[in-house]
């Protein structure tokens, strides 16, 4: 099972723990803000201007496009705590509203998976029938992972202009098919029920400030939940058959592929129950007082 906090790496610790716990093989990422290819990219009518509380707006920018990258070995752990660590300190972020640039991420990559899903920049421009600039965003991102670089669609079976909508996730997988990139499934979960829902609408209601029946907040139809296998390939069948392909299987089997690829051991790749100290160069720099 997959972990992907948002802007961090928030419960990857207890997530890893609690994966040994269960005889389950952990698999840790992080969704993060990323910079953009081209203005193209964010919706048709997205605000430029920060709004304010008092006006109904938020201090988290919804329309930012975003990137999930998974940490595939100890290395690719690394790079996730220091692409985490860029995205909320560097000199280009703001307090509150982290995100990675191209020069960062092609300096700390290693052992990293990137899934563009439906909230990517590619994902938004496929979403909105601006498929001809997706080949284009993408570019970049081949550059920098070539072969680790795939597609995650996700179907929660909403409206179809939604961006987890079947109709959605069916366009992402037909032009990732063109592309030649793998596709693999996700569910975006963020409860463990259905009834859930509920509880994820007024948090969201919170998180941007404004009431429960503004028209910023979209009521969610509660499939963001923990789906189990049948479920899941359920969903993979609807949107393989969406694309014009025969079943699932095929995106059950990538999807499979990957999170064997990006299973984590605890204790051999994340170090946990090991005791660390600075490295010695670092310690000779620094005089110790007597």
């Amino acid at each position: 099972m997959g972990l992907t906090d948002r802007d961090g790496l928030y419960g990857a610790v207890r997530w890893a723990l609690a994966c040994r716990t269960a005889g389950i093989s952990p698999v840790l990422g992080v969704d993060l803000v990323m910079e953009e290819t081209t203005p193209a990219a964010r919706p048709t009518g997205s605000a430029t201007v920060r709004r304010t509380p008092a006006h109904g707006g938020t201090w988290i920018d919804e329309d930012r496009p975003r990137v999930l990258l998974l940490a595939t070995n100890a290395t690719g752990w690394a790079s996730l705590c220091r692409l985490v660590s860029a995205a909320h300190m560097g000199e280009h972020t703001e307090r509150g509203r982290p995100w990675l640039t191209w020069a960062v991420l092609r300096e700390h990559h290693e052992g990293v998976v990137a899934l563009l899903s439906a909230d990517s920049e590619v994902g938004r421009l496929i979403a909105t029938q601006r498929a001809h600039r997706a080949a284009a965003a993408a570019r970049p991102w081949r550059a920098i992972f070539g072969p680790r670089l795939g597609i995650a669609v996700t179907s929660h079976r909403t409206a179809s202009r939604h961006r987890h909508a079947t109709a959605t996730a069916a366009a992402m997988l037909g032009w990732a098919r063109q592309e030649q990139l793998p596709v693999v499934l996700t569910n975006a979960v963020r409860y463990l029920q259905p009834a859930g829902a509920r509880v994820a609408d007024v948090l969201d209601s919170a998180r941007r400030l404004v009431p429960l029946a503004s028209r910023h907040i979209t009521p969610d139809n509660g499939e963001a939940f923990v789906k189990d296998a049948q479920q899941m390939a359920q969903v993979a069948d609807e949107i393989a058959t969406a694309a014009g392909e025969r079943d699932g299987r095929r995106l059950l089997a990538d999807t499979q592929r990957l999170a064997e690829h990006c299973a984590l051991d605890p204790t051999v790749d994340l170090g946990l129950g090991e005791v660390f100290v600075p490295e010695l160069d670092v310690l000779l720099r620094r005089p110790v007082p007597v």
